[in-house]
């Protein structure tokens, strides 16, 4: 829904930045799969979700910039720890 406000408040679009992540403190064994899919569904989808929402009006305007903040744990992953934080990132 703020993407909506900030859309017909501005007047263009200049940057959106991905930055929104939440993890799981617990053992990916100990972790029940309907968590898992919340997670993944705000880390990945939500990502995807938000840069489909803008990018029409980006290409509207004929620029613009997307950035996708990433994290370490992305790069050096966190074992069986916080999996489906690291997995999206």
């Amino acid at each position: 829904m703020l993407i909506l406000i900030i859309i017909f408040t501005s007047v263009q679009v200049d940057v959106l930045v991905n930055n929104g992540a939440r993890g799981q403190l617990a053992w990916m064994k100990e972790t029940p799969l309907e968590v898992d899919r919340a997670l993944l569904e705000l880390n990945l989808v939500g990502t995807i979700s938000i840069t489909k929402a803008v990018l029409p009006y980006m290409l509207q305007q004929q620029g613009g910039d997307i950035v996708v903040v990433s994290s370490l744990g992305g790069k050096m992953g966190k074992g069986q720890f916080l999996s489906c934080f690291s997995l999206p990132k």
